[in-house]
């Protein structure tokens, strides 16, 4: 969907030499949650597409952003297909309870994230990469701060010990 709506509006950007294409990903693109990897790599692979186009397509003056919300008040989790096999059920019930009474504090509204797209949409910066949310932000501080190899230590202990 992402690249063929790209597409389709590539040549009206180019004829007037500017414009702005928003993708959205997942703070997930970069941090590791268990049982969501082909999510994550969906989201990942976006985010590095992005990246990518925004370099072939700086001369003609398009824009490239991405918003990178995390996880949200709507019915994503409650309307996702979880798939599990019986070898895993002990360990993906303990992530699921885990999740669940993380996520009741922990969650960005969907108007905070669309504040943050017109940010993106209308600020005629050269920004690449926004944050969306509190909880997005936390992370990626997080992120920064430790480092992959330690919050990947941090969820093993959270979710599997």
């Amino acid at each position: 969907g992402t690249i063929l709506v790209t597409k389709s509006f590539l040549p009206f950007f180019r004829a007037r030499k500017e414009g702005t294409i928003i993708t959205v990903t997942s703070s997930t693109a970069n941090i590791p949650y268990p049982f969501v990897a082909v999510y994550a790599a969906t989201k990942s692979a976006l985010e590095t597409w992005t990246e990518g186009i925004s370099y072939e397509l700086n001369e003609f003056g398009i824009n490239v952003k991405t918003v990178v919300p995390a996880y949200m008040q709507t019915n994503f989790g409650n309307n996702a297909q979880m798939v599990s096999h019986q070898d895993y059920q002990n360990v993906f019930n303990h992530y699921i309870t885990a999740m669940k009474a993380d996520s009741s504090a922990k969650k960005d509204t969907p108007e905070s994230i669309a504040d943050v797209v017109y940010q993106a949409a209308t600020d005629n910066k050269k920004q690449l990469h926004y944050t969306a949310g509190n909880l997005s932000t936390t992370e990626y501080d997080w992120l920064k701060k430790e480092g992959i190899e330690k919050m990947i230590a941090t969820m093993n202990k959270r979710f599997f010990t």
